[in-house]
């Protein structure tokens, strides 16, 4: 009896893209055709029951938060109603997840102090359980706050927090405007277009440098409003 030396294919070749992913999950509607018809239903539901839940939950979630997901949401909500508009936003998360695991990517909208304790949590769990010291890639900026000395009565950690839900409202304003300037101009291709200066960032083509310049914004907004607010 032989065995096979072929390597495992990668878990990413398993579905080769994102529609096929989302269709396993059964979060794709059905589609019925008759002669020369076709016509989209309710979704398939297929795939196992527990991993669409756990997608749904996720999506409803999302929808709550500011972010491009909200604005998907409300769009959606508006034509079709809360639960159509669930399932818009649940297909929409497994296709980002889809892309992320292929691409080996960070997912731009979260937030950062969270990442760096789950990380940090990893690396206490690798030590601890399986004797391996994981350094951790961020670059200490000494013992002390970065807000030592400033005067403003305003906890680190909350300020992470509300910096990132910042730039997170001004991604999902600038995703609606966006949205909205393309089902425009469809009609009128001499509609104006959104300022460059007010573009700083575009939600449907997100990079990490420009998340980290409207972060950046955020900061100094917030920064500014707590110095006058003291």
């Amino acid at each position: 009896m032989s065995t096979s030396n072929r390597s495992p294919k990668p878990r990413s070749a398993r579905f080769a893209d994102k529609k096929k992913l989302a269709a396993y999950l059964g979060v794709v509607p059905s589609t019925y055709q008759s002669g020369d018809s076709s016509r989209n239903g309710r979704i398939t539901t297929q795939g196992r029951a527990e991993a669409r839940w756990l997608l749904i939950e996720a999506a409803e979630h999302l929808r709550k938060s500011p972010g491009p997901a909200r604005a998907l949401f409300n769009r959606v909500a508006k034509k079709r109603g809360h639960n159509v508009a669930v399932v818009a936003v649940a297909r929409k998360l497994i296709e980002l997840v889809h892309h992320l695991l292929t691409h080996n990517e960070d997912y731009i909208y979260r937030l950062p102090r969270l990442t760096q304790e789950k990380r940090a949590r990893v690396r206490f769990l690798a030590k601890k359980k399986l004797g391996i010291e994981i350094k951790s890639a961020a670059v200490r900026a000494g013992s002390r706050s970065a807000l030592y000395g400033t005067k403003l009565n305003v906890q680190g950690r909350k300020l992470k927090s509300d910096i990132a839900k910042l730039a997170a409202a001004n991604a999902e304003r600038l995703y609606s405007a966006i949205v909205e300037q393309r089902k425009t101009r469809l009609t009128n291709p001499n509609a104006p277009l959104i300022p460059t200066s007010d573009l700083v960032f575009d939600p449907t083509r997100p990079t990490e440098t420009d998340w980290e310049r409207i972060l950046s914004q955020a900061t100094t907004k917030l920064l500014e409003k707590h110095k006058t607010t003291n």
